[in-house]
């Protein structure tokens, strides 16, 4: 059997157990010194009271329900987009992968703004919604691995319906190996039920109780301690995704034949009808979405935006105001209503300041006006104080202060709030004719993403270099390890070692990253961005390691061992051997990589390097409602998230393979 290098297998484990397991070690051993300290007994009933133990259940159940709608529309759109005549079945199964790459924050924030439900009903339905391009990757794979000759003995003795029954069980195991994965990502994640349920009644979930540990209580030992029975939760699905996902790979023979798309008849129409409806909810109308808000369409329109759907700088969740009762549903003019009157007169006023001292600015060739001039557009409402849920963001971190900004960005940011202002009097200075609004959107749209450029384009580097950096990283790493377990007899102890770091919470991660790091002889990798690098590469090691693994298996093994009997080094074999049949996989476990990183926002909140990244600017710049601001910034992300893809599909001839 070809084996590989030991020295090169040695230095990837080392880094495996420094960037991976080096921040989970980092947060247990306070968790064993607080456990020893108040004795084990107490501790655990201390940190395991009966609102924990139903907060896990109810985040098991969430996780449940969104893994089982993934399961319920990924399965059937990874099966038409793969083997039938659907129309237009390649763009659909492109386009159903871009759900999973929007960050999770992008569709809470564009979807509570289109529709009232809230709770833990709107949060198992979004991450149902993020996570179904999981199963249908992992459903199209298995369907595309049926051999043809069986598919036809199949079709001959009973059609169409004896087809599926003769294929469903060689598929199972992969549906239920993206179930899994699905449900480790549901349980995890953070910010996006935060978000969904910061109005209205407040939906918490485990990852926020891990959060409070460290963040509000200072305690690492107890957010250690929190964390641990999720992280058992997330082993216990990702140890049978394991399993599932070897048995769901099927071994392709040299003579393997690969299947003609089944026809549907007129049932095609309605399976176009299914496919392009999840593309266009998952996909389109986020997207749509943010671009009908970087235009301004809110104020030009009359519709929802951001701000008035969820986060505000005023205390975290949104309040939603019943509407009046009594005097004020008959017309009659209440005390309330006209100390609301005068408040609007008041942020109008407020806003043409502003406006008119950013012309002065503009006159003055960008010097500043005397002293007590304003100096910025008025907050909303209410808008006062910091974030009750999360840290105050620093003027540093948020969009920016007319101190720093040019004075175009000064003058757009100041009739931006002018017009908002009208708007909420009920003075709407953009509506107009059909076309003077377009024209306007379309000026808009244009300004929107200049002042996103002018005001973010640090934050968008350097979330590009560190993507960019961990992926390089983390890509050779994973070679060396998935080739390891792919021809050793203990590879899957090396996979499952692998996962490990991926079944921690990414809040407990960032804990741990920063307990790592933040000492003397480390001082200059916690200050730089260097920690946020080493971060992104000990959290998503896995998928590299375990799509690599994958594909490494499918090189023929003779090839090897006729080098390692000429002589060449293990080291030589992987390299100019295994490397060149892998470039294909190779790219894809760079992309994974790269969009992973930029997406991440749960271990972001916590590190303060990673404070300059685009996501943690666009988490920040939610709070203070800069509508368009905020959704031009969110399309540059989807853009450079969209982007790897996009140039694959545009000089490559053969497909990404990134799946584990």
């Amino acid at each position: 059997m070809s084996r590989s290098s030991t020295p090169l297998l040695c230095a990837a484990l080392a880094a495996l157990a420094l960037f991976g397991f080096g921040p989970l070690a980092s947060v247990v051993s306070p968790f064993l010194r607080d456990a020893f300290t108040a004795g084990p007994s107490m501790f655990l009933m201390d940190v395991y009271d009966a609102r924990t133990l139903g907060l896990l259940s109810k985040t098991a159940l969430l996780g449940l329900s969104a893994a089982g709608l993934a399961v319920l529309v990924g399965a059937p759109f990874g099966f038409l987009v793969a083997r039938t005549d659907v129309p237009g079945a390649g763009f659909l199964r492109a386009a159903g992968i871009v759900p999973l790459i929007l960050p999770p924050l992008v569709l809470a924030m564009t979807w509570t703004m289109l529709v009232p439900l809230r709770g833990p009903v709107m949060t198992a339905l979004l991450l149902a919604l993020a996570t179904f391009p999981l199963v249908a990757l992992f459903t199209a794979r298995a369907f595309e691995q049926i051999d043809a000759r069986r598919e036809e003995a199949a079709l001959l003795v009973g059609g169409l319906p004896a087809a599926l029954r003769m294929e469903l069980p060689l598929v199972l195991p992969s549906v239920l190996a993206g179930a899994c994965l699905a449900f480790v990502f549901a349980v995890n994640d953070f910010s996006l039920a935060d978000y969904v349920s910061s109005v209205g009644k407040k939906f918490g979930v485990y990852a926020t109780e891990v959060f409070t540990a460290s963040k509000v209580d200072g305690n690492q030992g107890r957010a250690a301690a929190i964390a641990a029975p999720l992280v058992g939760l997330s082993l216990l699905a990702l140890i049978p995704a394991l399993t599932l996902r070897r048995r769901g790979s099927a071994v392709v023979a040299g003579d393997f034949q690969r299947p003609a798309p089944l026809r549907l008849g007129r049932g095609r129409w309605a399976a176009f009808g299914f496919c392009a409806l999840l593309v266009t909810l998952g996909a389109l109308v986020p997207i749509a979405r943010l671009a009908f808000e970087a235009g301004g369409g809110s104020r030009l329109f009359g519709s929802g935006s951001i701000r008035r759907a969820a986060w505000t700088q005023g205390g975290g969740a949104a309040q939603v105001v019943p509407p009046p009762a009594g005097p004020a549903a008959l017309g009659a003019p209440t005390e309330q209503a006209i100390v609301d009157s005068a408040e609007r007169r008041a942020a109008v006023a407020a806003a043409a300041s502003a406006a008119a001292r950013a012309a002065t600015v503009r006159q003055l060739g960008g010097v500043a006006p005397a002293a007590g001039a304003p100096t910025g557009a008025a907050p909303a409402a209410g808008d006062s104080g910091a974030p009750t849920t999360f840290p105050k963001p620093s003027n540093s971190a948020a969009v920016g202060s007319f101190k720093r900004d040019s004075p175009e960005a000064v003058a757009a940011a100041a009739a931006t709030a002018a017009a908002e202002a009208e708007a909420a009097a009920g003075k709407p200075k953009d509506r107009g004719p059909l076309g003077q609004r377009l024209a306007q959107f379309g000026r808009n749209l244009r300004g929107s993403f200049a002042r996103a450029l002018e005001l973010s384009r640090g934050s968008l580097i350097s979330s590009i270099v560190f993507g960019a950096l961990a992926a390089t990283l983390a890509v050779p790493l994973a070679l060396i390890l998935g080739h390891a377990a792919a021809r050793r007899r203990r590879g899957r102890l090396m996979e499952l070692l692998v996962v490990i770091p991926l079944a921690a919470p990414a809040i407990l991660f960032g804990i741990g990253a920063i307990a790592l790091w933040n000492h003397d002889l480390t001082a200059r990798i916690y200050e730089s961005g260097a920690i946020v690098v080493l971060l992104y590469v000990g959290r998503f090691l896995a998928f590299p390691t375990l799509a690599l693994s994958r594909a490494a298996a499918s090189v023929d093994e003779r090839l090897e061992e006729s080098a390692a009997l000429a002589g060449t080094s293990a080291s030589r074999r992987l390299f100019s051997i295994v490397t060149p049949a892998l470039w294909p996989s190779l790219v894809g476990a760079w992309t994974m990589v790269f969009v992973l990183s930029i997406r991440e926002l749960d271990a972001a909140i916590l590190v303060p390097a990673a404070n300059d990244t685009v996501l943690f600017r666009v988490f920040n710049a939610v709070h203070f409602g800069r509508d368009d601001f905020v959704s031009a910034l969110c399309l540059l992300v989807v853009f450079v998230l969209l982007l790897p893809g996009l140039l694959w599909s545009l000089f490559a001839r053969k497909r990404m393979e990134f799946l584990p």
